[in-house]
C-alpha cells in the first residue's frame, strides 16, 4: 500500500530540501576540499534549484540560478556558468536589489566570465563587484560577501 502525503507536507519538504541544499552548496563552495567534491557541489546546486522551482518565489529561483552559475564556474563549465550568470545579472540589475546581492551578482558574473574565457567581461564585472563590496555599509554583509569573494579569480 502506498502512503499518501498531503500537498502541504510535500510543499514543506520541498522548502526544507531547497534550503538545506542551497546552504550546503554555498558552504561546500567555501571548503578547502571543494575541488575534490565538484560532483557533490553540482548535485547540491541543482537539487536546490529543483526544490525552489516547486515552492519558491521568482527571487528564490534567481538566487538558485546564481548558485548554479557559481558552481558551474567552479567546475569549469564556463558556457553554462555564464548563461546562468547573465540571466541573473539581467534580473538583479533591473530591480531594486540590496547592495550585498548586487555584489554577489557581479562577482559571480566575473567568476563565470573567467571560466568562459571572456577576459573583458571578467575584468569589468570584477571591478564592479569590488566597487560594490567597498560600498557595503553593513560589516556583517561585507563579511558574508568576502567569504566568497576570496575565491573569485582576479583578472590578470
Amino acid at each position: 500500500m502506498t502512503e499518501q502525503f498531503s500537498p502541504e507536507d510535500i510543499q514543506k519538504w520541498h522548502r526544507y530540501f531547497a534550503v538545506e541544499c542551497n546552504n550546503g552548496a554555498w558552504q561546500l563552495s567555501l571548503d578547502a576540499d571543494r575541488d575534490e567534491r565538484l560532483y557533490e557541489l553540482l548535485n547540491l546546486a541543482h537539487a536546490a534549484a529543483y526544490h525552489w522551482s516547486k515552492v519558491g518565489t521568482e527571487l528564490n529561483h534567481m538566487r538558485a540560478k546564481l548558485l548554479c552559475a557559481h558552481i558551474h564556474a567552479f567546475c569549469g563549465m564556463g558556457a553554462t556558468a555564464l548563461d546562468y550568470a547573465n540571466e541573473c545579472f539581467n534580473f538583479f540589475t533591473q530591480r531594486d536589489t540590496d547592495g550585498w546581492e548586487l555584489a554577489f551578482t557581479y562577482m559571480i558574473r566575473a567568476q563565470a566570465a573567467h571560466a568562459a574565457g571572456n577576459a573583458a567581461l571578467h575584468a569589468s564585472a570584477y571591478e564592479a563587484a569590488q566597487t560594490m563590496i567597498d560600498a557595503l555599509e553593513s560589516e556583517e554583509d561585507k563579511e558574508i560577501v568576502m567569504l566568497t569573494w576570496v575565491h573569485i579569480p582576479q583578472p590578470l
